[in-house]
């Protein structure tokens, strides 16, 4: 008798599968405390959100921010099978204006190619940093 298994879906695989869909003027409040860290390049507890770009004639920019985070905050936005990093902000650098918490969190303009297509934004801490976020 011999048994073979297949491996299974890798750690990112399931965090994709498993990631909520975000849309254009929403906002979501969550936590990183108690995530994990399934991206390379991280090392802090992560969420990640599925984006849905529907194809347009005109890029039109989309912006991503967690002005109100409680945390060292830090975005990232991957390509469809999350292995390609497309942008990154650690630090707003004054795009959250005077509504920002501190100086620390972060805002992510982009603009998407005009194909559309599905990305994920990633909401993580700077090195070891964990927090709520809206």
């Amino acid at each position: 008798l011999s048994m073979t298994c297949q491996p299974g879906p890798s750690p990112l695989a399931l965090e994709l599968a498993l990631a909520p869909t975000i849309s254009c003027n929403t906002s979501v409040s969550n936590t990183t405390v108690g995530g994990t860290s399934v991206l390379p390049l991280g090392s802090s507890p992560e969420r990640i959100y599925r984006v849905v770009i529907n194809a347009s004639i005109i890029p039109t920019p989309i912006e991503f921010d967690t002005c109100q985070a409680s945390f060292d905050s830090r975005l990232r936005l991957f390509n469809s099978n999350g292995t390609v990093q497309i942008a990154t902000n650690d630090d707003h650098n004054g795009a959250c204006g005077r509504g920002a918490v501190s100086s620390v969190v972060s805002h992510l303009a982009w603009t998407p190619p005009t194909s559309g297509g599905v990305f994920f934004l990633v909401v993580e801490g700077f090195l070891f940093s964990s927090g709520t976020y809206n």
